[in-house]
C-alpha cells in the first residue's frame, strides 16, 4: 500500500522522488535562515527552529515512504541524513537554551546532512533511474 503511494507518478516520476526534493528544500533554506540569523540579516528567530520542525517533519514522511520502495542503501542514507538533522536540531535548542556547546558544531552537523542528504538523492535517483 505504502509502495504504492511513494511510486505514484507526477509527471512521470515518483512522488516519492519529490517529497526527497522537498525535504532538501526546506532543510537548505532553515540552513540559510540560520545563517542570516546569525550574520545579523533580520528575520525573527523563531521561524528558525520552526522550520527546522517543519523539514524533520516533511524528512519522516519522506523516509516512511522512501522505506516502503526496500532500497536497502538508499533507505541507510536516508536514515543518516535525518539522524544528522535531528542532531543539528538538537544541538541548536542546547545552544539556544545556552549549554556550554561550541556554537561551530551546529552549522557543520548541519552542512553534513544536507551533503548526505545530496548523496542520499543522488543515489535514489540513480537507482530509480536504473
Amino acid at each position: 500500500m505504502l509502495s504504492e503511494i511513494a511510486y505514484f507518478p507526477i509527471l512521470g516520476k515518483p512522488l516519492v522522488l519529490y517529497m526527497g526534493i522537498t525535504t532538501l528544500l526546506l532543510f537548505i533554506i532553515t540552513a540559510s535562515m540560520g545563517l542570516m540569523i546569525f550574520r545579523g540579516v533580520r528575520i525573527p528567530f523563531k521561524f528558525h527552529p520552526m522550520m527546522a520542525g517543519i523539514s524533520i517533519t516533511v524528512g519522516i514522511v519522506h523516509g516512511i515512504l522512501g522505506v516502503s520502495t526496500g532500497r536497502s542503501f538508499v533507505i541507510l542514507l536516508g536514515i543518516t541524513t535525518i539522524f544528522l538533522f535531528i542532531i543539528t536540531a538538537s544541538l541548536g535548542l542546547l545552544i539556544f537554551k545556552g549549554k556550554s556547546i561550541p556554537f561551530k558544531i551546529h552549522p557543520t552537523m548541519a552542512s553534513l546532512g544536507i551533503i548526505t542528504g545530496i548523496i542520499h538523492g543522488s543515489v535514489g535517483i540513480s537507482i530509480y533511474l536504473l
